[in-house]
């Protein structure tokens, strides 16, 4: 189901993304299908938001968030789905409601895969620039909302 990718240092990562995605012409040329996009992006914001905990997150809530990014609720639903047949995510269901977690597998891959990318930051930038970074990112992010949400 993933593909065991060797870094540098020898360590086995886990390979969560299937390359037929991103490449699904015959010749091998990049499509920019909306589809791996919207798997991308719904991945990065389910592990930002549960990844410590693998919560369960319903079904609604995914759609929602992706549509915050410009994502139509049909391809949400259609992107949640192959998630799940791709094994990153698993599904709960309670009568009519689904809810979806990482799996557990996806989740470990995703952890190593955020340490060895912090590690790396950490042995290149100068501990003092990365709060500065932070600082500053985080200032844009919180005024970039508000301008969405209250403007």
């Amino acid at each position: 189901m993933y593909a065991l990718v060797p870094d540098c240092a020898g360590v086995d990562l886990v390979n969560l993304f299937d390359p037929a995605e991103f490449f699904s012409s015959d010749d091998g040329s990049w499509t920019g299908s909306g589809s791996s996009r919207g798997q991308g992006l719904a991945e990065t914001l389910i592990a930002d938001y549960t990844l410590l905990t693998r919560a369960w997150l319903p079904s609604t809530a995914i759609v929602a968030l992706l549509g915050e990014f410009g994502v139509a609720s049909a391809a949400a639903r259609t992107t949640i789905s192959r998630m799940a047949r791709r094994g990153v995510l698993e599904r709960s269901r309670h009568g009519r409601y689904s809810s979806y977690r990482l799996t557990q597998e996806a989740s470990d891959g995703l952890s190593i895969g955020g340490g060895l990318i912090g590690a790396y930051v950490a042995r290149i930038i100068p501990r003092n620039v990365v709060r500065i970074l932070v600082v500053a990112v985080g200032a844009v992010l919180t005024i970039a909302f508000a301008r969405r949400y209250w403007f």
